[in-house]
């Protein structure tokens, strides 16, 4: 695990490194949540992210596949933080099983190590 570079083109952004590896849960689920934050999911989807986060979770449930779309995995996984905020709790291991792909992905798309 290490400290990674993440491109953020908002300038007045806080956050711009990031542990993204392969912590335990609180603390794996912490970082990805920061993360997931960098992102404005609701500004890229106002219309439909619920419906749009919860189709490709389905999708992933169902054929194991993830979208190459960057702005919707990030949409996806900002939509993860938002419902563990309203549930006030950590997702859990199964959880994980969906979101941990998903990071990993997003990681690739945005050439990270």
């Amino acid at each position: 695990m290490g400290f990674i570079e993440v491109p953020n083109d908002d300038p007045t952004s806080t956050h711009r490194t990031f542990i993204l590896g392969d912590s335990e849960l609180p603390e794996r689920w912490s970082e990805y949540y920061i993360f997931a934050h960098e992102f404005d999911g609701y500004g890229a989807f106002p219309e439909d992210l619920a419906e749009r986060a919860n189709a490709a979770a389905q999708t992933w449930v169902e054929t194991h596949t993830l979208s190459d779309d960057l702005d919707l995995l990030r949409g996806c996984l900002f939509y993860e933080a938002r419902r563990s905020r309203f549930i006030e709790g950590y997702p859990s291991e199964a959880d994980m099983a969906y979101i941990d792909p998903l990071v990993a992905k997003i990681k690739s798309l945005l050439r990270l190590p």
